[in-house]
C-alpha cells in the first residue's frame, strides 16, 4: 500500500507554485525587421513585430523610438516616433511598434530607418534584438521623353525650342543624348545638326534645348526634322525604374512664304500694216520648291478676232521648280488704217497647279493682263490762234497741229496763210509742210506778226491744211487773230469871250493816227452860267472818220444888258468807240467862261451918290496928304 511522504509532497507543491514564475522572468523579447512598398500618394502603416519567447505570465510593456539612422529621412520619408508604447497582454507572444510611411511620386533608391526597443515599468524578460531596421521600397518609375514642336519657318535664322522631360522626379543625376536626324527637312539647307547630352540634377524633371533653323522665301511643304534619344546614364540602384520614351520626336517647320503670279498689260501701237506681237510677261514674286503650272489665253475685249484686230494665242506655261525666271505669251496685233478709238483684249490666267505638299492659298494668280491696242490711224487738226499785235518789229503767232492718235510712222501735211482782215501790211504770208515724228501728237506752226501803232480793229487770216499724208484731214482750217493793242487820246479845249461873240466854238482833237472810225459823245453842263439864261445847251456825237483829226462844238451864248460876274458852263466828252484803252479821254471836259460886256448907264440913286462923292472926297484927302509929306 502506498504511503504519501509529507516531506516530499511539500517539496514538490513549492516546484510546481516558482515554475511558472521563473520562466516568466527568463522571457526574451526581440523586434524584427520590415520592409514595406513605398506608395504614390498618402501614408502607409509599417508595423514592426515585437517577439516573445513563451507566453507572457504578466503583462509585458515597453517603449518604442524611430532613429536617425538609415537613408530615410524624417519627417519626409516617415513620421518619426519619438516615444511610442507597446503593451503585450498577458498569455501574449507578439506585439507591434507601429510606424507612419508616407508615399512619393519620386524614384529613388530603397531607404531605410531604425526602430529602438525599451522594457517599461520594470516588466520580466530579456530585450535581445533590441533593433530592427524599416525598409522602404521604392515603387516609382521615370520616363523621359520630347514633345514634339512645330512652328512657322520664318525668312531668317531661328530655332525650334524642345523640352525634355521626366514624367517623375528623379532622386539622383540623369543624363541622355539627343540627337538630330533628317526626314523631309534636312541639314544643313533647312536646320543644323545637333548631338548633346541633356543632363538632369537631382530632382529636376525637364531640361531645354534648342535647334537651329534656317529660314528662307521659298514656297515649299512643311517640313520635318527627326530627334532620337539614346544613351540613357541613371545610378545603378534606380536603373531599373528609369527609362527612354519609345515616342517619336519631331520638329516641324511650317511653310510661312507665299507667292503671286502676275501677268502685265501691255500697249503698243496698232501699226498700220501686218502684225506685230504684243508680248505679256507672266512673273513669280517667289521660287516654288516644285513645277507650278497654269494656261494663259487670249479673250475678246474691244478688240475682237471676228475684226481682225488680233490674232489668237494660248500656251500651258509653268515655273520650273524654285525659278523665278519669267514666262511670256506673245499676241499678233493686226495693223490697219482704220481710226478707230483705242481698243483692249485680255489675257486670261487659269488652271492653276501647285507642287505636293504645298497647300492651297499659298500661291494666288492674277485673273488676266489687258492687252491696249493704241489707235496710230489718226485724224490731223488745226486750231486758231490769236495774239495782240505789237507796236514794233515782228512776233509770231503760234498755231498749234495735232493729232488724235500717235502714229508709228511720219506723218506729214502742206499749210499756207490767206488774207482775210489782216494783209500784208499786217503779216507775213507763210506755206510749208508741217512733220510729225512717229509718236508725236501735236506740232507748232509760226507766222510771224507785223506791229505798228495805228489804231485799228482786230484783223484776221487764215491758215488752212492740205495734202495730208499718213492721217485723214479733220478741222484743216483756223483762223488767226492780231489783236489791236495801239490807242488814241481825244481831248477838248476850254473857250472864254464876252456873251457878245454869240457862238463858242469848243475844239476836240484827235492828235493820233486812226485807221477805224472813232466816235465820242458830248454834252453842255451848267456850272455858274444856266440854261437857258445864259447859253444854250448842246449834245450829241462826233465821229472822226480815218484821217481827221479834229471836230468843232459849237455853242450858242445869250447877249443880255445885265451887268454880272463872268460865268461858266462845261462840255463833257463820254462814250467813246472804240472804249479805253483804245480811246482815251483827256482832257474829257471843256470850260467855256462867259465874260460881261455890259456897262452902267441909268441913273444913280441917291445913296448911290452919296457914296460916290464920298469916295472922291476920300481920295482927294489922300492925295492932299501925299503932297504934304
Amino acid at each position: 500500500m502506498f504511503k504519501l511522504n509529507p516531506r516530499r509532497a511539500l517539496a514538490a507543491l513549492a516546484i510546481s507554485l516558482v515554475m511558472p514564475f521563473s520562466s516568466a522572468f527568463a522571457q526574451n523579447i526581440a523586434i524584427n525587421n520590415v520592409q514595406i512598398t513605398e506608395g504614390d500618394v498618402g501614408t502607409f502603416n509599417f508595423d514592426f513585430p515585437i517577439t516573445l519567447s513563451a507566453p507572457a505570465a504578466v503583462a509585458v510593456n515597453l517603449s518604442y523610438s524611430t532613429g536617425a539612422v538609415g537613408t530615410a529621412t524624417a519627417g519626409t520619408d516617415f513620421v518619426p516616433v519619438p516615444a511610442g508604447v507597446v503593451a503585450i497582454p498577458v498569455g501574449a507572444m507578439s506585439g507591434f511598434a507601429r510606424v507612419v510611411v508616407n508615399g512619393d511620386l519620386i524614384v529613388e533608391t530603397q531607404e531605410t530607418f531604425t526602430v529602438t526597443i525599451v522594457l517599461q515599468g520594470g516588466s520580466p524578460g530579456t530585450i535581445v534584438t533590441n533593433q530592427a531596421l524599416g525598409q522602404i521600397i521604392n515603387d516609382d518609375s521615370a520616363v523621359l521623353s520630347v514633345a514634339s514642336v512645330a512652328q512657322a519657318e520664318g525668312d531668317t535664322a531661328g530655332t525650334l525650342s524642345f523640352i525634355a522631360s521626366l514624367s517623375r522626379p528623379v532622386q539622383g543625376i540623369i543624363s541622355a543624348r539627343i540627337i538630330s536626324a533628317d526626314d523631309s527637312a534636312a541639314a544643313p539647307a533647312d536646320y543644323g545638326s545637333i548631338n548633346q547630352l541633356l543632363n538632369f540634377a537631382s530632382g529636376v524633371s525637364s531640361a531645354a534645348f534648342s535647334v537651329p533653323t534656317v529660314g528662307d522665301l521659298t514656297v515649299e511643304p512643311n517640313e520635318r526634322l527627326l530627334l532620337v534619344l539614346s544613351e540613357l546614364s541613371a545610378p545603378a540602384l534606380l536603373a531599373a525604374s528609369v527609362s527612354l520614351s519609345s515616342a517619336a520626336i519631331t520638329g516641324t517647320l511650317n511653310n510661312d512664304d507665299s507667292a503671286a503670279i502676275s501677268i502685265t498689260s501691255p500697249s503698243q501701237l496698232e501699226g498700220n500694216s501686218g502684225s506685230a506681237a504684243m508680248a505679256f510677261v507672266i512673273s513669280i514674286s517667289a521660287p516654288v520648291q516644285g513645277a507650278v503650272s497654269f494656261n494663259a489665253a487670249s479673250a475678246n475685249g474691244t478688240a475682237t478676232l471676228a475684226n481682225n484686230d488680233y490674232q489668237a494665242a494660248s500656251s500651258a506655261l509653268n515655273f520650273p521648280s524654285l525659278s523665278t525666271s519669267a514666262q511670256t505669251l506673245s499676241v499678233n496685233i493686226v495693223g490697219d488704217l482704220t481710226v478707230e478709238p483705242d481698243e483692249n483684249f485680255t489675257v486670261d490666267l487659269t488652271g492653276l497647279a501647285l507642287p505636293a505638299g504645298i497647300p492651297a492659298g499659298a500661291i494666288t494668280l492674277t485673273a488676266s493682263g489687258t492687252g491696249t491696242i493704241r489707235n496710230d490711224d489718226s485724224s490731223l487738226s488745226i486750231a486758231s490762234a490769236q495774239i495782240p499785235e505789237g507796236n514794233t518789229g515782228t512776233s509770231n503767232l503760234v498755231f498749234t497741229a495735232s493729232l488724235t492718235a500717235a502714229s508709228a510712222t511720219v506723218i506729214t501735211a502742206n499749210f499756207a496763210t490767206a488774207f482775210g482782215t489782216a494783209l500784208a501790211s499786217d503779216f507775213t504770208a507763210s506755206s510749208g509742210t508741217v512733220t510729225f515724228a512717229p509718236g508725236q501728237l501735236s506740232q507748232a506752226i509760226s507766222v510771224p506778226i507785223l506791229g505798228d501803232t495805228l489804231l485799228e480793229s482786230d484783223e484776221s487770216f487764215s491758215l488752212t491744211l492740205s495734202a495730208a499724208a499718213g492721217a485723214t484731214l479733220g478741222n484743216a482750217a483756223a483762223t488767226g487773230t492780231i489783236l489791236n493793242d495801239d490807242g488814241v487820246v481825244i481831248g477838248i479845249n476850254s473857250v472864254r469871250g464876252i456873251e457878245a461873240l454869240g457862238l463858242f466854238n469848243f475844239t476836240v482833237s484827235l492828235p493820233g493816227v486812226s485807221n477805224v472810225p472813232v466816235s465820242v459823245q458830248f454834252a453842255t453842263q451848267d456850272g455858274t452860267a444856266t440854261a437857258p439864261s445864259d447859253y444854250l445847251a448842246t449834245s450829241g456825237t462826233l465821229v472822226f472818220q480815218p484821217g481827221e483829226t479834229s471836230k468843232t462844238i459849237a455853242v450858242h451864248v445869250q447877249n443880255d444888258l445885265e451887268i454880272e460876274n463872268a460865268e461858266t458852263f462845261n462840255v463833257v466828252l463820254s462814250s467813246a468807240n472804240p472804249a479805253a484803252p483804245s480811246v482815251t479821254l483827256n482832257p474829257g471836259t471843256g470850260v467855256g467862261t462867259i465874260d460881261n460886256d455890259d456897262l452902267v448907264t441909268q441913273v444913280p440913286t441917291l445913296s448911290q451918290f452919296g457914296l460916290l462923292m464920298l469916295g472922291l472926297l476920300m481920295v482927294a484927302v489922300a492925295r492932299r496928304s501925299i503932297s504934304v509929306a
